[in-house]
């Protein structure tokens, strides 16, 4: 069972690790052991970015002992953050899932990529959060309740959930 600040690491099942392509798999001296590709994230450089939207970049990778490879478990809503850290995440549950060393959350971006398995939506590391206190107060002009308004929530690309 996960819990809200729970660091963790994203594996895919060694079934899936099978269908990755050959570059993205254990070397061959560790072909004993099941294959493990943890999901893995880094700072933005000239070489490491997401190949559309230009963000953090987010892949698997066989190095699953890196610091690299660890992700965090948040509730969405900034200021329940502190207060739910150590509870139980529910099944169907909102969560952040930010990586630990850029604090970077996980992001569906909106647009498709051409990859070798068709058209698929690409996923990166950057946090898409509401402006703040003047976007809040043009939410509340245009009519939405106040009470409903965040101030600095993590928006829609940035929320998981684990079903």
């Amino acid at each position: 069972m996960a819990h809200y600040g729970q660091k963790v690491r994203l594996r895919l099942a060694p079934e899936a690790c099978q269908l990755a392509p050959p570059r993205l798999r254990d070397p061959p001296a560790a072909a004993s052991a099941a294959p493990s590709l943890a999901l893995r994230s880094g700072p933005v450089t000239v070489a490491c970015v997401a190949r559309a939207s230009k963000h953090q970049l987010v892949s698997f990778s066989a190095l699953c002992g890196l610091q690299e490879t660890v992700f965090v478990l948040l509730t969405p809503q900034p200021a329940q953050q502190l207060a739910s850290e150590g509870q139980p995440i529910l099944l169907g549950a909102p969560l952040l899932i930010k990586h630990a060393a850029t604090q970077q959350c996980l992001a569906a971006e909106t647009f498709s990529v051409l990859t070798d398995w068709g058209n698929e939506r690409e996923v990166s590391a950057h946090n898409y959060q509401t402006a703040g206190h003047k976007d809040s107060l043009l939410h509340v002009n245009a009519g939405a309740p106040e009470a409903a308004v965040g101030k600095g929530m993590a928006e829609a690309f940035n929320v998981w959930r684990f079903v």
